[in-house]
Protein backbone atom coordinates (compact mmCIF):
# COMPACT_ATOMS: atom_id res chain seq x y z
CA UNK A 1 0.00 0.00 0.00
CA UNK A 2 1.28 3.53 -0.52
CA UNK A 3 3.09 3.73 -3.33
CA UNK A 4 4.40 7.17 -4.71
CA UNK A 5 2.60 8.51 -7.57
CA UNK A 6 4.35 8.96 -10.82
CA UNK A 7 4.10 12.43 -12.25
CA UNK A 8 2.55 12.43 -15.64
CA UNK A 9 1.54 14.66 -18.58
CA UNK A 10 -2.86 13.36 -17.58
CA UNK A 11 -4.77 12.67 -14.57
CA UNK A 12 -5.62 9.61 -15.66
CA UNK A 13 -4.87 6.95 -12.64
CA UNK A 14 -4.80 3.39 -12.15
CA UNK A 15 -5.43 1.19 -8.79
CA UNK A 16 -3.63 -1.75 -8.60
CA UNK A 17 -5.21 -4.94 -6.42
CA UNK A 18 -2.50 -7.26 -5.15
CA UNK A 19 -3.02 -10.75 -5.75
CA UNK A 20 -0.25 -11.67 -2.44
CA UNK A 21 -3.57 -11.15 0.34
CA UNK A 22 -2.70 -13.20 3.63
CA UNK A 23 -3.24 -16.29 4.14
CA UNK A 24 -1.95 -17.51 0.65
CA UNK A 25 -4.63 -16.53 -1.53
CA UNK A 26 -4.40 -18.86 -4.88
CA UNK A 27 -5.13 -16.95 -8.54
CA UNK A 28 -7.99 -19.32 -8.80
CA UNK A 29 -9.28 -17.50 -5.92
CA UNK A 30 -8.54 -14.23 -6.64
CA UNK A 31 -10.22 -14.80 -10.17
CA UNK A 32 -13.16 -15.26 -7.95
CA UNK A 33 -13.02 -12.25 -6.05
CA UNK A 34 -12.20 -10.37 -9.55
CA UNK A 35 -15.45 -11.47 -11.33
CA UNK A 36 -17.52 -10.45 -7.85
CA UNK A 37 -15.87 -7.02 -7.92
CA UNK A 38 -17.33 -7.41 -11.41
CA UNK A 39 -20.54 -8.39 -10.36
CA UNK A 40 -20.82 -5.12 -8.17
CA UNK A 41 -19.72 -2.66 -10.75
CA UNK A 42 -22.46 -3.99 -13.01
CA UNK A 43 -25.27 -4.08 -10.25
CA UNK A 44 -23.73 -0.25 -9.71
CA UNK A 45 -23.94 0.91 -12.79
CA UNK A 46 -26.94 -0.29 -14.20
CA UNK A 47 -28.64 1.58 -11.73
CA UNK A 48 -26.88 4.87 -13.45
CA UNK A 49 -27.96 4.03 -16.74
CA UNK A 50 -24.90 2.63 -18.03
CA UNK A 51 -23.30 -1.03 -19.12
CA UNK A 52 -19.60 -2.56 -19.48
CA UNK A 53 -19.13 -5.87 -21.24
CA UNK A 54 -15.62 -7.96 -21.24
CA UNK A 55 -13.51 -7.92 -24.22
CA UNK A 56 -9.28 -8.21 -24.65
CA UNK A 57 -9.44 -9.34 -20.55
CA UNK A 58 -10.98 -6.81 -19.47
CA UNK A 59 -14.67 -5.12 -18.23
CA UNK A 60 -15.08 -1.56 -19.97
CA UNK A 61 -17.54 1.11 -20.19
CA UNK A 62 -17.59 3.80 -21.81
CA UNK A 63 -20.07 5.99 -19.98
CA UNK A 64 -18.73 8.29 -17.28
CA UNK A 65 -19.04 6.36 -13.91
CA UNK A 66 -20.13 7.00 -10.62
CA UNK A 67 -17.49 8.33 -8.13
CA UNK A 68 -14.80 5.57 -7.12
CA UNK A 69 -15.53 3.48 -10.04
CA UNK A 70 -13.33 2.77 -13.08
CA UNK A 71 -14.20 2.53 -16.64
CA UNK A 72 -11.85 -0.09 -16.91
CA UNK A 73 -11.20 -3.56 -14.41
CA UNK A 74 -8.32 -6.65 -15.59
CA UNK A 75 -10.48 -9.71 -15.73
CA UNK A 76 -6.80 -11.54 -16.66
CA UNK A 77 -3.67 -11.24 -15.62
CA UNK A 78 -2.03 -12.16 -18.66
CA UNK A 79 -2.76 -10.53 -22.13
CA UNK A 80 -0.94 -7.46 -21.38
CA UNK A 81 -0.71 -6.27 -25.41
CA UNK A 82 -4.09 -6.84 -26.04
CA UNK A 83 -4.99 -4.64 -22.76
CA UNK A 84 -3.02 -1.92 -23.20
CA UNK A 85 -4.32 -1.68 -26.73
CA UNK A 86 -8.04 -1.93 -25.20
CA UNK A 87 -6.88 1.00 -22.87
CA UNK A 88 -5.26 3.02 -25.99
CA UNK A 89 -8.63 2.63 -27.71
CA UNK A 90 -10.51 3.51 -24.51
CA UNK A 91 -8.51 6.81 -24.03
CA UNK A 92 -9.45 7.66 -27.57
CA UNK A 93 -13.10 7.44 -26.84
CA UNK A 94 -13.09 8.85 -23.56
CA UNK A 95 -13.48 12.91 -23.13
CA UNK A 96 -12.34 13.07 -19.54
CA UNK A 97 -9.41 11.62 -16.51
CA UNK A 98 -10.39 8.17 -15.91
CA UNK A 99 -9.05 5.75 -14.13
CA UNK A 100 -8.27 1.63 -14.44
CA UNK A 101 -8.61 -1.16 -11.92
CA UNK A 102 -5.74 -3.58 -12.42
CA UNK A 103 -7.10 -6.53 -10.60
CA UNK A 104 -3.88 -8.50 -10.77
CA UNK A 105 -1.37 -5.69 -10.09
CA UNK A 106 0.68 -6.71 -13.42
CA UNK A 107 0.22 -3.58 -15.87
CA UNK A 108 2.15 -0.51 -16.16
CA UNK A 109 0.26 2.04 -17.69
CA UNK A 110 3.04 4.76 -16.90
CA UNK A 111 3.49 4.55 -20.67
CA UNK A 112 0.01 5.40 -21.40
CA UNK A 113 0.35 8.37 -18.88
CA UNK A 114 -1.28 7.27 -15.99
CA UNK A 115 0.08 7.23 -12.43
CA UNK A 116 -0.37 5.31 -9.49
CA UNK A 117 -3.67 6.16 -7.47
CA UNK A 118 -3.21 3.27 -4.83
CA UNK A 119 -2.51 -0.45 -4.15
CA UNK A 120 -5.12 -2.78 -2.38
CA UNK A 121 -5.21 -6.26 -1.96
CA UNK A 122 -7.57 -9.00 -2.44
CA UNK A 123 -8.71 -10.51 1.19
CA UNK A 124 -10.03 -14.09 0.82
CA UNK A 125 -11.82 -15.82 3.74
CA UNK A 126 -12.78 -19.56 4.82
CA UNK A 127 -16.20 -20.00 6.71
CA UNK A 128 -14.60 -20.54 10.58
CA UNK A 129 -15.77 -23.86 12.14
CA UNK A 130 -16.64 -22.01 14.92
CA UNK A 131 -17.23 -18.42 14.35
CA UNK A 132 -16.90 -15.79 17.41
CA UNK A 133 -20.48 -13.67 17.65
CA UNK A 134 -20.89 -10.31 17.13
CA UNK A 135 -21.21 -7.43 19.74
CA UNK A 136 -24.46 -7.94 21.70
CA UNK A 137 -24.70 -4.23 21.60
CA UNK A 138 -24.97 -3.50 17.96
CA UNK A 139 -28.17 -4.78 15.88
CA UNK A 140 -27.54 -4.87 12.43
CA UNK A 141 -30.19 -4.52 10.32
CA UNK A 142 -30.74 -4.43 5.79
CA UNK A 143 -30.89 -1.22 4.63
CA UNK A 144 -34.55 -1.36 2.68
CA UNK A 145 -36.48 2.08 2.00
CA UNK A 146 -35.10 5.50 0.15
CA UNK A 147 -34.74 7.28 3.46
CA UNK A 148 -32.50 4.52 5.26
CA UNK A 149 -30.68 4.86 2.07
CA UNK A 150 -30.55 8.16 2.20
CA UNK A 151 -29.27 8.43 5.51
CA UNK A 152 -27.21 5.43 4.82
CA UNK A 153 -24.82 6.88 2.26
CA UNK A 154 -24.53 10.38 4.30
CA UNK A 155 -22.59 8.38 6.60
CA UNK A 156 -20.44 6.65 3.52
CA UNK A 157 -19.27 9.95 2.26
CA UNK A 158 -19.03 11.56 6.07
CA UNK A 159 -16.63 8.76 7.21
CA UNK A 160 -14.27 8.90 4.38
CA UNK A 161 -15.90 9.27 1.34
CA UNK A 162 -16.45 12.15 -0.20
CA UNK A 163 -18.94 12.94 -2.73
CA UNK A 164 -21.10 15.20 -4.50
CA UNK A 165 -23.70 13.07 -7.28
CA UNK A 166 -24.98 10.41 -5.45
CA UNK A 167 -23.09 6.86 -5.85
CA UNK A 168 -26.07 4.74 -4.39
CA UNK A 169 -29.19 5.03 -6.05
CA UNK A 170 -32.27 3.17 -4.95
CA UNK A 171 -32.78 1.16 -8.09
CA UNK A 172 -30.01 -0.71 -6.41
CA UNK A 173 -32.49 -1.65 -3.46
CA UNK A 174 -34.65 -3.90 -5.45
CA UNK A 175 -31.22 -6.17 -6.78
CA UNK A 176 -31.65 -9.25 -4.97
CA UNK A 177 -28.05 -9.98 -5.00
CA UNK A 178 -27.10 -6.93 -3.33
CA UNK A 179 -27.93 -5.96 0.26
CA UNK A 180 -26.72 -2.82 2.27
CA UNK A 181 -26.24 -2.98 5.75
CA UNK A 182 -26.67 -0.48 8.78
CA UNK A 183 -25.32 -1.21 12.24
CA UNK A 184 -26.82 0.68 14.79
CA UNK A 185 -26.05 1.44 18.67
CA UNK A 186 -28.64 2.60 21.00
CA UNK A 187 -30.58 3.84 17.67
CA UNK A 188 -27.75 5.82 15.98
CA UNK A 189 -25.96 4.49 12.94
CA UNK A 190 -22.40 3.97 13.60
CA UNK A 191 -21.48 1.82 10.86
CA UNK A 192 -22.15 -0.01 7.45
CA UNK A 193 -21.15 -1.74 5.10
CA UNK A 194 -22.50 -3.19 0.69
CA UNK A 195 -21.99 -7.23 0.54
CA UNK A 196 -22.85 -8.76 -3.70
CA UNK A 197 -23.49 -12.16 -4.11
CA UNK A 198 -21.77 -13.56 -7.41
CA UNK A 199 -21.96 -16.92 -8.87
CA UNK A 200 -18.89 -18.37 -6.13
CA UNK A 201 -18.49 -15.96 -3.88
CA UNK A 202 -20.06 -13.23 -0.90
CA UNK A 203 -17.88 -9.61 -1.62
CA UNK A 204 -17.97 -7.12 1.22
CA UNK A 205 -16.91 -3.70 0.45
CA UNK A 206 -17.63 -0.07 1.07
CA UNK A 207 -17.20 -0.08 4.80
CA UNK A 208 -17.47 2.68 6.94
CA UNK A 209 -17.60 3.54 10.53
CA UNK A 210 -18.61 6.61 12.21
CA UNK A 211 -16.31 7.65 14.93
CA UNK A 212 -14.29 4.61 16.94
CA UNK A 213 -16.70 1.42 16.79
CA UNK A 214 -14.55 -0.89 17.71
CA UNK A 215 -16.27 -2.94 14.81
CA UNK A 216 -13.47 -5.26 12.81
CA UNK A 217 -13.47 -7.13 9.59
CA UNK A 218 -12.62 -10.74 11.33
CA UNK A 219 -15.50 -10.49 13.35
CA UNK A 220 -17.77 -9.53 11.24
CA UNK A 221 -16.48 -11.91 8.61
CA UNK A 222 -17.21 -15.00 11.71
CA UNK A 223 -20.41 -13.34 12.41
CA UNK A 224 -21.86 -13.38 8.82
CA UNK A 225 -20.88 -17.08 8.23
CA UNK A 226 -22.56 -18.18 11.64
CA UNK A 227 -26.00 -16.78 10.43
CA UNK A 228 -25.77 -18.29 6.87
CA UNK A 229 -27.55 -21.69 5.83
CA UNK A 230 -25.56 -24.59 4.65
CA UNK A 231 -26.60 -24.03 1.13
CA UNK A 232 -25.25 -20.08 1.19
CA UNK A 233 -22.23 -21.56 3.74
CA UNK A 234 -21.18 -23.83 1.06
CA UNK A 235 -21.15 -21.19 -1.70
CA UNK A 236 -19.52 -18.15 0.78
CA UNK A 237 -16.02 -18.66 0.28
CA UNK A 238 -14.65 -15.57 -0.91
CA UNK A 239 -14.77 -12.30 0.46
CA UNK A 240 -13.44 -8.38 -1.52
CA UNK A 241 -11.98 -5.38 -0.44
CA UNK A 242 -9.68 -5.00 2.53
CA UNK A 243 -10.92 -2.40 4.54
CA UNK A 244 -12.43 -3.38 7.79
CA UNK A 245 -15.73 -4.69 8.54
CA UNK A 246 -17.95 -4.63 11.17
CA UNK A 247 -20.12 -7.16 12.66
CA UNK A 248 -23.64 -8.55 13.04
CA UNK A 249 -25.32 -8.43 9.93
CA UNK A 250 -27.47 -11.00 8.79
CA UNK A 251 -27.28 -13.47 5.27
CA UNK A 252 -28.10 -14.61 2.97
CA UNK A 253 -29.60 -11.86 1.22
Amino acid sequence: RGADPLISRRANEWRSASTLAAGGTTMQEVAICVMNSVHWYEAVFRTHGLSGAPADGMWTSRGKPPPYYSNAVTLDPSGRVAQLAALQDLEVALGWSWTVKDSFSVLDLTSLGFRPLFDAEWIWRDPPVTPTRGRPDTAWRRVTTEAELERWEAAWKENGSPADPRVFLPELLANRTVALFAAYRRGVLVAGCAANRSAEAVGFSNFFDVGDSDLTLAAAVNDAVRRVDITTQEKMSGLTMGLPMPPGFKLPF
